[in-house]
């Protein structure tokens, strides 16, 4: 049976966990190696002296830890029994926002590309000149996916805390900054922890830090050898972390975004915090 190697980029002591249980190596013998080198690191070099072969990178199956930033005013009882789902869905379901947005007289036709409110239409026409329409048609059209942090300062300080970006291009969309003070009346902020498959990840994923995975990569290399790129991706960011941590003490962002198909559902979910839990655990 395959081991299941779950990494947690989140945290300086969940990645070192991470990579001890990956190469097979002690914390400690990984730490004195960056101490050895600085700055100096090169990923290779690092393999080749430990003696870690491709085959031990791959005979495993590996998840990533990664936290989602919500609001909503049921506590997370949708997410509890949906789970994290897409944009698409959180607006046709009957969801916090969902059912907020259909409350405010808001209706959105995805399939004719067409917002209607107070009597009139909004085309949402990808090559519309307007700022706003453009907004609007990228988060529905090619941003819907689940998007998560798999590592971050602050996970509370990108905006998405007080409200969804989605919903701030609609107020925009239709000039109404009466539906922004409404939402903030009722809503509560939550962090949720979750783990999911590397394969469950979009390839937009891997396009971050100095080792990225090309577009052409990703059409023209096989499944196999993909999969050995996306773990020397993983392996090359958590080194990039630890290096960062120690000289810094903080983390630095990486995004994850899940395939526009993928979900994660509740039995995937590790932990909700409120943002107090979330800030202690983290001690940011």
């Amino acid at each position: 049976m395959r081991e299941s190697i779950v990494y947690d980029l989140t945290s300086y002591s969940g990645i070192l966990e991470s990579l001890s249980k990956h190469l097979k190596l002690g914390q400690s013998d990984i730490l004195s190696y960056l101490e050895r080198v600085k700055i100096n690191f090169n990923l290779t070099q690092f393999l080749e002296d430990f003696g870690i072969e491709n085959e031990q990178l791959l005979d495993c199956d590996i998840s990533l830890i990664a936290l989602h930033v919500t609001t909503n005013d049921d506590e997370c009882a949708n997410i509890k029994s949906k789970g994290i789902i897409n944009l698409r869905e959180v607006l046709s379901s009957e969801t916090t926002l969902g059912n907020y947005i259909r409350n405010q007289g808001i209706t959105i036709n995805i399939d004719k590309k067409e917002i209607q409110f107070n009597g009139r239409s909004y085309s949402l026409s990808e090559n519309d000149n307007s700022d706003v329409i453009k907004r609007v048609h990228y988060k529905l059209y090619k941003d819907y996916q689940v998007n998560s942090f798999l590592s971050c300062i602050n996970a509370l300080e990108y905006g998405v805390e007080n409200m969804p970006e989605f919903l701030e291009n609609i107020a925009d969309l239709i000039d109404s900054e009466e539906i922004l003070d409404m939402w903030k009346k009722n809503i509560k902020c939550n962090v949720v922890k979750f783990t999911a498959p590397l394969a469950n990840f979009a390839d937009d994923t891997f396009y971050q830090g100095d080792f990225i995975i090309s577009e052409q990569e990703f059409q023209y290399l096989g499944s196999d050898e993909l999969d050995l790129l996306k773990r020397y991706w993983i392996l090359n960011q958590s080194f990039d972390l630890l290096r960062y941590y120690l000289t810094y003490q903080q983390l630095k962002e990486i995004y994850g975004y899940l395939r526009f198909d993928e979900k994660v559902p509740f039995s995937s979910i590790l932990k909700i915090y409120n943002p107090d839990e979330y800030l202690e655990e983290y001690r940011t």
